[in-house]
């Protein structure tokens, strides 16, 4: 089959990475390049209070710098966010204020890495001794560098039009709900958690090559990104202003990206404002501290997430006790530090023909009281056995739970209730390249519950099945023997 889902497709580009053969953007060779190299904030934020290029520009090989009114002037603009389109719970726009990206920092900056100006030379040395020479007056303000802080109104305003620094308020779902549901939880647990900020790192920096052709009014870019055909829309729309094509965004080799490299950049912008404005094409060529600094960061998410939980297995053990003749509340000095587990079970897709005698989980039992198990419709697989060892075939019911009854309860009820034997077979035919799910609560009593016959699951002179035992020694005895039988 050619073209089949899911088929393998060769790679073609291997053999000539692996010789040594690739062509980077640091190999494209174009005649009469130019060079530049941008100044960048040292600061977090600060007011621009002056720009001062003289001595720059008087740098033997410079041939043009840059500042914010430069490119103003030649009616070049600013990088918009294209990504912020959320809707809130009413369907309207969930953002006020969505801010543009200048391609130079005009009157503030508020990052450290933000770019002032751009000077372009006839080597890349000329143009970054020329860049060392640019004085700005920077006026150092306040800044905003915890998220927590800075969300909470606690932190300088990073854009004067958001006083309060929240880009955006969103949710989703039944409040009056949730809440509700929160009030009446048996259980709730809140966690706090904090996912770094991370910074790509690619083994090839960002860089960019600019080209302009005046009698056609056309513009080349090259560019190591990873996405040539969102550059080349949101630089012609934002920054050039002219139709798509009149762009082409031409990407050769990419050595490593991370996403870092799917985003439009201000340097894209800048080569085209640079080669239009000096007749000649120019390449910028991002070095690796400046990359720390200016590549699109990661994360720094702060997540606060409560969970409500209701006390099924309990209110089951509530409707054992009375079943077994016993107070309602017997067991619950047993669960109230119960040691459950809840697990996820995934059964990939069958790539192949199940082998003769191969389950997806083998016939057994479950080690604690019970076991709340919801299963996916299909495709089918649980089976149990019954009294008489024949194995029947278990339907998904929508919206409800299995349960079975495990060792423990088999082992307090004096065999009165059998634990459940249960396996997983592999899916008929139809149905093998269908993954199957299933979620499983593995109620496990208290560690230290002592597990012997319950007094109405005896009679006068009868013996008990089974010695007393810990809930933890049951569990801990189960376990070592599987792993035993496992390994041998």
């Amino acid at each position: 089959m050619k073209f089949g889902i899911g088929q393998p497709v060769r790679r073609k580009e291997d053999e000539w990475l692996l010789r040594g053969a690739g062509r980077f953007l640091d190999d494209v060779a174009i005649d009469d390049l130019a060079y530049a190299t941008l100044l960048r904030s040292p600061h977090a934020h600060a007011e621009i209070c002056s720009i001062d290029i003289e001595r720059a520009a008087a740098t033997p090989g410079v041939i043009a710098i840059a500042t914010a009114a430069d490119i103003d002037a030649d009616g070049f603009g600013a990088l918009k966010c294209h990504y912020l389109k959320l809707l809130d719970h009413t369907g309207h726009s969930a953002i006020d204020f969505v801010p543009a990206q200048s391609l130079l920092a005009a009157d503030r900056v508020r990052h450290v890495g933000d770019a002032v100006a751009m000077v372009v030379a006839e080597t890349t040395v000329a143009a970054q001794a020329a860049a060392d020479l640019i004085e700005i007056d920077y006026a150092v303000l306040a800044s905003a560098v915890d998220p927590a802080l800075a969300a909470r109104g606690e932190a300088p305003t990073v854009w004067d039009e958001v006083p309060n620094n929240l880009c955006f308020a969103w949710e989703n779902g039944d409040r009056a709900a949730t809440d509700q549901a929160f009030s009446e939880a048996a259980r709730t647990v809140t966690l706090e958690l904090r996912n770094n900020r991370v910074i790509g790192n690619s083994m090839e920096p960002r860089g960019a090559i600019g080209l302009y052709n005046p009698a056609a009014d056309h513009y080349t870019l090259y560019a190591s990104t990873q996405g040539p055909y969102v550059v080349r829309e949101y630089i012609a729309q934002d920054v050039l202003a002219v139709p798509t094509e009149q762009l082409r965004v031409i990407t050769p080799d990419v050595s490593g990206g991370f996403g870092l490299k799917l985003h439009s950049y201000i340097e894209y912008g800048l080569v085209l404002w640079a080669a239009k404005r000096t007749g000649r094409p120019v390449k910028w060529f991002s070095e690796r501290s400046e990359a720390f600094n200016s590549d699109k960061h990661g994360r720094d998410n702060l997540t606060t997430a409560s969970l409500a939980l209701d006390e099924l297995a309990g209110r089951i053990m509530h409707i054992f006790a009375m079943a077994l003749d016993l107070e309602e509340t017997f067991f619950d000095h047993k669960i109230d530090r119960a040691i459950s587990v809840l697990r996820i079970i995934n059964y990939p897709a069958l790539r192949e023909p199940p082998l003769k005698g191969q389950w997806r989980a083998g016939p057994h039992t479950d080690y604690g009281t019970l076991t709340l198990l919801h299963i996916e419709d299909y495709p089918q697989g649980l089976q149990i056995e019954n009294r008489d060892g024949v194995w029947l075939k278990i339907p998904a019911i929508p919206d409800s739970f299995l349960v079975n009854i495990g060792d423990l309860m088999m082992r307090w009820t004096n065999d009165r209730w059998i634990s459940t034997k249960h396996r997983v077979v592999c899916p008929s035919p139809d149905f093998a390249d269908l993954a199957r799910v299933s979620i499983a609560f593995f109620h496990q009593p208290n560690y230290d519950a002592l597990c012997e016959t319950i007094p109405t699951c005896i009679a006068p002179g009868e013996t008990a099945c089974y010695d007393p035992i810990t809930s933890g020694a049951h569990w801990l005895s189960k376990t070592m023997k599987a792993a035993t039988e496992e390994e041998i």
